[in-house]
């Protein structure tokens, strides 16, 4: 799923759907086929960009601000099933607004959580009332009885025009990544596991170490690990304690 987000064809979807496809093909509700291509992918936000090639006739969708909502907000969800081949619509609300981190080293510092859950998560839009378009719905969240998180449709206004110009965001300085999920521990954090040839496999940190420091810096909780680690320059080494 994803929204038409200009008359360019342009489409904003999640970046986990698109990232890897070599091939795409947009269907669109009155059965009209586009061939698609991915223009970009930002890893900070979880959003993705793909254009119909030789788009005619494609409407953009309304934008709004998600800077506007506030818990008990009304939305609506509308996502589009592949298994039941059908739109999918859910009447729903802002359950709270806040920080989300994900345990593959992804952070929002503040990110849209709407009850009831929509289960065509995948780049659905997330609408106010006024039939704007104010998040991107990524995940399905197992809290109070399921739950959707939505990214913040500011964070697409921040990276629209790099992405459509270099496919990714050039202006910011990158963020280390060192291929370890992980998630919050009574004494540090906890390796759930590590991506096979990434950096902390390399390194040799294993699932079920506990880290605890970064350059000697103590480290507690995710937010402290990914601030600590995010400071660090791409490509500068650096130190890791763990315990085993």
């Amino acid at each position: 799923t994803g929204v038409v987000v200009n008359s360019q064809g342009y489409i904003l979807t999640v970046g986990y759907l698109v990232m890897e496809a070599t091939e795409i093909q947009v269907l669109f509700a009155d059965d009209r086929h586009f061939n698609a291509q991915v223009v970009g992918v930002d890893f900070e936000s979880g959003l993705g960009l793909i254009r119909v090639i030789d788009p005619s006739d494609i409407e953009a969708i309304t934008l709004g601000k998600a800077s506007r909502v506030s818990p008990d907000q009304l939305t609506l969800t509308i996502g589009d099933s592949v298994e039941a081949q059908a739109r999918v619509v859910t009447n729903g609300r802002i359950f709270e607004t806040g920080p989300f981190i994900g345990y593959w080293e992804y952070m929002l510092e503040r990110a849209l959580y709407v009850v009831p859950q929509n289960p065509a998560f995948g780049g659905s839009p997330l609408f106010n009332l006024e039939g704007e378009v104010i998040g991107i719905v990524s995940l399905q969240l197992n809290q109070h009885q399921g739950m959707n998180l939505a990214i913040p449709i500011e964070l697409f206004y921040e990276i629209e025009s790099e992405l459509i110009r270099y496919g990714r965001v050039l202006s910011r300085q990158p963020r280390t990544w060192i291929g370890m999920y992980h998630a919050p521990y009574q004494k540090g954090i906890i390796v759930i596991d590590v991506m096979p040839d990434g950096p902390a496999s390399e390194a040799g940190l294993q699932k079920g170490d506990i880290a605890t420091h970064i350059n000697e810096h103590r480290v507690t909780t995710e937010e402290q690990f990914l601030r600590q680690l995010w400071a660090i320059p791409v490509h500068e080494r650096f130190q890791m304690t763990f315990f085993r």
